[in-house]
């Protein structure tokens, strides 16, 4: 499993609720096949009020420049992560074809494709951008995990929330480039970039200590889920485009959490199958809005 730091930009985005889909037409309407080179998911499962606190503790941006970069050692997404990644993959597949009829090819035809593994340098470019996001997101103690075999690429990066130059370009021009050579190898018209955030919020009923002995000792809390997609198509535009503002989704109280943090080892596996829920409503939302710019 790859890992990446979060950039510090996401936690605005979880403490906001407006959002979009952006096209580009005419180039969006000669997509017919995509390919997923990357979905990532942040390692670390955190409150929502652990996430309200740390943005009232960060840090400027220019006070981040300053520091030396330091990369904790982090742990790996859980194979439980890696699929609710995989469960994502195939929801936003499903909306493409409905939607475009886009034909997504399989993942392994990807994670098997030489050229695909070989390619590297995924970044801005920028050295300022690219420091900037590493010290941010070092402050945070954050990672995004990607499934074993697949790279690791920032959404932030690809979609920045906000506009900054570089050479006179866009900083996220020579990334969007990068991954539209990838179209050829792969023999699409697009390449996907996904991205899945998870976080809870909790519960004033916080153990149980009657009903379902599975349950016993576990504690309330209820799912939140971001998802992002981006395509981006051979000349390295992305012709389609969640703006990171995205509606955060939440799903059902359940009890989730064993020592104050997100388990995924319940008997009958519901916190597993609440966050698929949620991610569900999360891509139908996401459907409804795509549809809706493509119709213009």
């Amino acid at each position: 499993m790859n890992k990446i730091l979060i950039p510090a930009a996401l936690v605005a985005v979880l403490l906001s609720s407006c959002a979009g889909v952006k096209v580009v037409r005419p180039q969006v309407d000669q997509v017919k096949s995509a390919a997923f080179v990357s979905i990532t998911t942040n390692v670390e499962i955190p409150s929502t009020e652990a996430v309200k606190e740390k943005e009232k503790k960060k840090e400027s941006i220019f006070s981040a420049l300053k520091k030396a970069t330091s990369t904790p050692d982090l742990p790996t997404l859980l194979p439980q992560q890696q699929e609710l990644e995989s469960y994502t993959i195939k929801g936003l597949s499903d909306m493409l074809s409905s939607l475009s009829d886009i034909k997504v090819v399989p993942v392994e035809s990807v994670l098997s494709n030489s050229e695909y593994q070989n390619v590297d340098d995924l970044n801005t470019g920028s050295e300022l951008v690219d420091k900037m996001a590493s010290n941010m997101a070092a402050q945070d103690n954050a990672a995004w995990g990607a499934p074993q075999g697949m790279k690791v690429i920032s959404y932030d990066q690809v979609v920045p929330t906000s506009t900054n130059y570089s050479n006179g370009e866009r900083t996220e021009t020579r990334l969007l480039k990068k991954l539209g050579t990838l179209c050829g190898p792969l023999g699409v018209d697009a390449v996907a970039v996904a991205q899945l955030y998870l976080a809870y919020e909790p519960s004033t009923f916080t153990i149980i200590m009657n009903g379902d002995p599975a349950d016993k000792g576990r504690g309330y809390a209820t799912p939140v889920v971001l998802v992002n997609l981006v395509l981006i198509n051979k000349d390295g535009e992305a012709v389609l485009k969640s703006d990171q503002g995205w509606d955060r989704f939440t799903g059902e109280k359940i009890p989730m959490l064993n020592d104050g943090k997100v388990d995924f080892g319940d008997a009958k596996g519901k916190t597993l199958s609440e966050f698929k829920s949620v991610i569900d409503a999360g891509v139908t939302a996401m459907k409804v809005k795509a549809r809706k710019a493509l119709s213009k």
